[in-house]
Formats: structure tokens, sequence, C-alpha cells
């Protein structure tokens, strides 16, 4: 080798050395290099996705459709307005069954896509709520197309509720918050939801709702039609009396199966020879007070602590077990009867008193609503303002008692003069009102005992002043609900025909942009 050659080849840098000749340092360098880059990549992929993202819901949402329905593309917007109406219902429902407690099964602050649904399994809120919105859509859609087939069109009164309601939003809006409508509605509802799409919607959800009310007003059924599904169907209907004593086993943590065991045959135990010694509902009454405990036994002295009155099968079934319902709703059962029925801590002795349909009338009655002015910045009217309101009233009646004091009479200042946007538009008329159904002084009045045709009066609620005038009493109530689950069962078949070709064919990209405001 030539001293050149040899000087070349000490001058030249190595090909590329191997790991061996690395130091550990250099390593640690190189892999904390690899990570940052790694890193940075990933942060950058991770913000243009969301820039992707955030685009596509403010820019191409409005031209994306959520779903094809019927061949029709529905946009986000539009789902976005039932799927937020039925937030609203389902919280208020709750909010009157649970109270403060509603958050425990429908928490506002929480995301909707991963609450559990309570009443689905597999299903969480979001699911249910995008399930409503698109069906509620479905309906609405093949509905408004099957009234203009038919010519349906709004009634004035509908059509003014739709007025009234965008003026609700308008004033809210425009008028006190000086606020941009186009703005408002594309921020609650998402981008397309204009002006124009809004008072379309609107429109659409008030005829689809007045055209399938008056086709299932429509239906009529036979009395033996109702007889009929009433004889094959009791259980749904009646409720039965009956009394009851717990025996507990006092089964605690700690316990054995062995000790569980004997406590739950001590309790067995108990309860029939208990059973064996009922011979009369008194004979119960006193039993139960023997058998109670001494901390229990001043509630026992009330005859009426074993009693349970007009319970429905799923009632009994929830407080009796399942097998102490089918026994109380058999119909072989007579008066006096006793059983006992075991739970996992304890035991049931049961005596059957009475089984029965609800066999009261129910009541046609007009009314016209008076309600109070409330001043903008308060919850409740003042004690002036309530008594304006009463004047009012008052001047109302007057003024009918002036004149030929007759229902329609009645009926017509009811469409001139009542408040109450359920029935004004009809003369005030509530028909086959059944106990429970109106608020109590309403309810109250409809069915005092001697209540007659043609009686009025003024009764005061919570809504306001109610000029009453009774009609006549209705139709039994068993019969009232049976004739509700057939009407209901006969809309059901018939919407389910209405929408045969209104298929919903979802579109994920499009149904990214439906949630809640904000």
């Amino acid at each position: 080798m030539s001293g050149s050659r040899e000087k070349r080849l000490r001058k030249s840098p190595s090909v590329k050395p191997t790991s061996a000749a690395l130091t550990q340092k250099q390593l640690d360098e190189k892999k904390k290099d690899r990570m940052y880059k790694i890193a940075s990549i990933s942060i950058v992929v991770v913000l243009i996705v969301a820039i992707i993202l955030a685009l596509f819901q403010n820019v191409f949402a409005a031209k994306t459709p959520a779903a094809i329905i019927g061949g029709e593309k529905v946009y986000p917007y539009e789902v976005n307005y039932y799927y937020y109406n039925s937030y609203i219902n389902a919280y208020e429902n709750l909010q009157q069954s649970f109270g403060e407690y509603a958050s425990y099964f429908l928490d506002p602050s929480s995301s909707l896509k991963s609450q559990p649904y309570p009443y689905a399994e597999d299903t969480t809120w979001h699911d249910y709520l995008l399930d409503t919105a698109l069906t509620t859509v479905q309906q609405v859609h093949a509905l408004c197309d099957k009234a203009a087939v038919e010519g349906v069109t709004l009634t004035e009164a509908n059509a003014e509720a739709v007025q009234e309601e965008y003026d609700s939003v308008y004033e809210y809006v425009v008028t006190e918050n000086e606020g941009d409508m186009d703005y408002y509605l594309s921020y609650v509802y998402g981008n397309g939801m204009t002006d124009e799409e809004y008072k379309r919607i609107l429109n659409d959800t008030y005829l689809a709702s007045q055209y399938s009310n008056d086709v299932g007003e429509s239906f009529t059924f036979e009395p033996s039609a109702i007889s009929d599904y009433y004889n094959e169907h009791r259980n749904d209907f009646d409720k039965v009396d009956y009394r009851y004593f717990y025996f507990s086993a006092g089964i605690t943590s700690d316990m054995s199966e062995a000790e569980s065991n004997s406590a739950l045959a001590s309790a067995n135990s108990l309860a029939e020879i208990m059973a064996n010694s009922v011979t009369s509902e008194e004979s119960f009454v006193n039993l139960a007070y023997q058998y109670a405990d001494e901390d229990s036994k001043e509630t026992y002295e009330d005859e009426n602590a074993t009693l349970s009155t007009g319970v429905t099968y799923s009632s009994a079934g929830s407080a009796v077990t399942s097998a102490g319902a089918e026994w109380l709703f058999d119909t072989e059962r007579v008066p006096g009867d006793v059983s006992i029925f075991d739970s996992s801590a304890g035991s049931y002795v049961v005596m059957y008193v009475d089984r029965y349909r609800e066999e009261y009338n129910t009541v046609n009655v007009r009314h016209i609503l008076i309600q109070a002015e409330v001043s903008e910045d308060a919850d409740e009217p003042t004690a002036e303002q309530q008594e304006a309101a009463k004047e009012e009233a008052e001047a109302i009646l007057a003024e009918w008692e002036a004149g030929d004091k007759t229902e329609d009479s009645f009926a017509q200042l009811a469409i001139e003069k009542s408040q109450d946007p359920g029935s004004a538009s009809n003369g005030g008329l509530y028909e086959n009102v059944y106990q429970g159904q109106m608020v109590e002084q309403f309810d109250d009045w409809c069915f005092n005992d001697n209540r007659k045709p043609g009686d009025y009066d003024i009764v005061q609620t919570d809504y306001g002043y109610h000029i009453m005038y009774f009609v006549s009493e209705g139709m039994p109530y068993w019969e009232l609900q049976v004739e509700n689950v057939l009407r209901t069962n006969k809309y059901n078949e018939w919407i389910t025909e209405v929408t045969a070709n209104y298929e919903i064919k979802r579109r994920v990209l499009g149904l990214m942009s439906v949630r809640l405001p904000g």
C-alpha cells in the first residue's frame, strides 16, 4: 500500500459507524430526538384533524346531510332542532319525577355520549336522543307530505301559535338583546339553520301534529271492541286492594350462607303461623300488630297500616314479588284468601281484599283561563296583578251572566278571551277528564259529588283564574283507558304505513354535527 493511499484512507470519514461505536449518551440523545420528532408530528396531526373537524362543522355541515329520509336530504340543523327539543322534554320529565335528583339520571354538565340511558341496555343518552330526533323528522316529513296531498293546511289557531312561538324567540334575540336571528339560530342548531328554515320547521312541526291528532281523534271503536279488549287484558286495567305484613329475616352481610338460610326459614315459619291464624281482615290487623317489633307497634295500631288500595298489576309485582302479583290478579281469587310469598330477605303474608276497575264517570267541562301579568324582572305576579286578573275573570263571568247563559255563549267567550292555548280554539272544552288529570283545585271542582250540568264558578289555581262551566259526565274511566290503548295501537299501525316509504339512511359525517348547542 502506498503512503499516499494510506493517507487518503486515514483522512476519509467512516462510512457508517456501528452501534458498538456509539456511546450511551449518544444513544440517549438520538432516542430523545426521535421522541421529540414523533411527538411534534402527532401534535401537528391532531391540530390538523381538529382544524378539519372545526372547518367541517362550521363550513361544510350545512351542505352535508345527516340522513337521507324518503330520498330527501336532511341536514344536521334540522335533526338538531328535534334532538334539542327531545333533550329538554326528557330532562323536564325527569325533574317532574325525581326533582333535584334528576341529574343522577341525566347530567347536563357531562357528555351525553358517555351517559348510559337508564331505560335501555347498551344505549347512551346521545343514542336515544338521536334515534328520537331522526324518527321525529321521518314522521314530520311523511305527515306533511300526506297532509299536502289531502289539501290539509294549518288551522288559523295553529298558524297563530307558530307565529307566537317565532315571535317569542325573535323578541328575546333581537328586541331584548339586539342580536341577529340567523347568527343565534345557527349557534343553537348549527350552520344552515336560517330564519327562513326555522319558520319552515316550526310550520311543519305544527302541521304534522295537527294532522296526526285529527287522524287519531277520528278513530272510533264499538262498545263490543272495548269490552272484548278489556276482557283479554284485564290485568292492564284492573286494580286490587290487599293487606300484607312482612317478616324480615334480618340478614346481614357478615352472615354465612347457612346462617342466612336459617334466618329465612325462621321468617317463613312465622309467616306460616300468621297465615294459618288469619280468619278475617280484623284478625289480620290484630296479628300484624302482635308480630310487629316494638319500634313499629305504634304504626300498626292504625288498621290501615297493612292495607294497600288501588294497586296495579305492575305495582303489586314490585311490592309483594311477581308471584304475589300473579296470585292477587288470578281470576279465581276470592276475598279473604291468604298466601305467603318469599323474597330474598324475608316472607310476605298477603290477604286478598278486592279487585275492580275504575267505574267512575269522567267529565266534560269548559273553562276560560285568565292569567295574571308578570313584570319583566319578576318570577311571580304581584298581589295587585293577581287582583287585576281576578277582576277580569269576574267581569267576563258577569258578561256571560248578563246574556243568555248558555253553553254556546260560554264557548264563544272562551274562544275570544281564554288564555289557555290547549282549549281556547275549541271553546274551552275538555272532554273525558279523569281524576288527577288536572291541577288539584280544577280537579276538585269537576269531581264534586254535587256537580251537575250547567254549574259554573271561578276557581283559582297556580295557572290563574278559571271560569268553569260543567257540561256533563263523560264515559266511564275504565272505558276511556281501554279506548286510549286501542287508539294508540291503531295510530301506531297507521303511522307505520304512512312512514313505510321514508326509510332513514344515516350519514356518519353529517351526524357528527348533531349535538346540543354550544
